[in-house]
């Protein structure tokens, strides 16, 4: 008597188990043409030299740590712009402050001079002042302006408005001030300072820029050029140094200036070892003084 087997009991339509073994056939057929065109593709790639760990973020870190490295002294290019700065008010149609800066390499010097905007100046004979000049004419007009002021020709410009000078102060405050002596400004703004040392953000520290002047005007405008001098040495130190292109594109949007991408690229190394050495940093209370240091 033969032995009776169960079968195991195969629940899937007929239909389908007569399909299955084609479908399995194409599936494994299709995976191979992928893996087999993946690697003719990387075989290619790495025939032409192709950075596929790089394209997949490997190694990225370490491209952009040898990018980043500060060059030796020795190794920079020389460096000797003239950069105008200033700050103006739209509303009051008024400059804050103007100032030059004389930035060197490898002499790692940066001076600095802040002078009066309303000061008189003769521009293609006519009596005006850098400030008049400005919001009367435009940029255009600054650099005959501030050579008629100064004597010195700048090689860039860089200005901002108040909104835009208190977000760039504060990305490098708060600043100790040693204010001497006492300060008592009453205008369109009031600032009462006792004297000594004040900490002050990038909002007081603009409205001290304001007011030093118009309560002691040669007073003032020196101690101008030393709080600017103030605002340099906290940005420009080594921690600050790295990724400068990124940090010019993020300042570039919050100010107007005519020192493009592409300018800033080529000097940022001759930056980036200023800002990991010893900077000298030289104020002068006068055009002349600036001029022969």
């Amino acid at each position: 008597m033969k032995e009776n087997k169960l079968q195991p009991i195969d629940f899937r339509p007929r239909k389908k188990l007569r399909g299955h073994p084609m479908r399995r056939f194409t599936i494994i057929l299709i995976a191979a043409l992928l893996i087999g065109g993946s690697v003719s593709v990387l075989i290619f790639l790495r025939n032409y030299n192709y950075n596929i760990s790089g394209a997949f973020g490997a190694g990225r870190k370490q491209e952009e740590e040898e990018t980043t490295a500060p060059l030796p002294y020795d190794k920079v290019e020389k460096l000797n712009s003239q950069i105008l700065v200033f700050c103006i008010s739209k509303e009051n149609q008024k400059m804050d402050f103007i100032s030059l800066f004389n930035i060197k390499m490898p002499e790692s010097e940066v001076s600095v001079y802040s002078f009066s905007p309303e000061s008189p100046i003769d521009l293609n004979g006519a009596q005006t002042t850098v400030e008049k000049a400005f919001f009367e004419q435009g940029i255009s007009s600054m650099r005959d302006a501030v050579f008629a002021a100064t004597g010195v020709t700048f090689d860039k410009y860089i200005y901002f408005d108040e909104t835009s000078f208190r977000v760039i102060a504060d990305r490098y405050g708060p600043y100790s001030v040693t204010v001497s002596p006492a300060l008592s400004y009453k205008g369109d703004f009031t600032l009462i300072l006792a004297e000594g040392i004040q900490n002050m953000n990038g909002d007081m520290l603009l409205k001290y820029i304001r007011a030093l002047p118009l309560t002691n005007t040669l007073h003032g405008y020196r101690e101008q050029t030393k709080i600017i001098k103030l605002i340099l040495s906290q940005a420009f130190v080594p921690e600050n140094s790295d990724d400068l292109i990124s940090r010019y594109s993020t300042l570039a949007n919050l100010v107007e200036t005519d020192l493009t991408i592409v300018e800033f690229s080529g000097v940022s190394p001759t930056i980036q070892v200023m800002m990991n050495g010893s900077i000298k940093y030289r104020t002068a209370a006068s055009a002349e003084e600036y001029i022969n240091g």
